[in-house]
């Protein structure tokens, strides 16, 4: 049954695949210069570095507590063990088998840490340019498995 659900994923996976893959370009065309445009695209460019800078300490911040845990539920596992060894010193075996494997317990494993999500920090800035007075031409184009015309 596991084989099929294999295949059956696989062939899916192969579909999807096959299919083109599309990705939008931006061509950022610039307001008249002022003082007063120079000062909002410099807030523009401030605000945007501060959103990359966020996102990438959330993802440090995640992977840091995820280790943490990680390596404190192993520490907890092996007290435990520790725990069921002195306990097979004073009872018996079958105590000490029990006591092995609800101190194992579930397997130890790092959390998933999302990646930075850096698209919310370009729409910002794309917004904010607009709001500057600035055009961005948007065009989707085709980057992989294109129809050939």
């Amino acid at each position: 049954m596991n084989q099929i659900k294999y295949y059956f994923f696989s062939f899916l996976l192969f579909l999807n695949s096959c299919g083109p893959i599309y990705e939008t370009k931006y061509n950022f065309i610039p307001p008249a210069i002022t003082s007063k445009t120079q000062s909002c695209l410099a807030g523009c460019n401030s605000d945007s570095a501060q959103c990359y800078q966020v996102e990438k300490n959330n993802y440090l911040d995640c992977q840091t507590q995820a280790r943490i845990e990680y390596h404190n539920c192993l520490r907890l596992q092996e007290q435990k063990e520790i725990f069921c060894l002195a306990l097979k010193d004073y009872q018996h075996n079958a105590d000490y088998a029990k006591c092995l494997k609800n101190a194992r317990g579930k397997a130890c494993s790092e959390k998933y840490c999302p990646k930075e999500n850096i698209s919310k920090c370009d729409a910002a800035f794309r917004n904010c340019y607009r709001s500057c007075g600035g055009i961005i031409n948007e065009t989707v184009v085709c980057i992989a498995n294109c129809e050939q015309t």
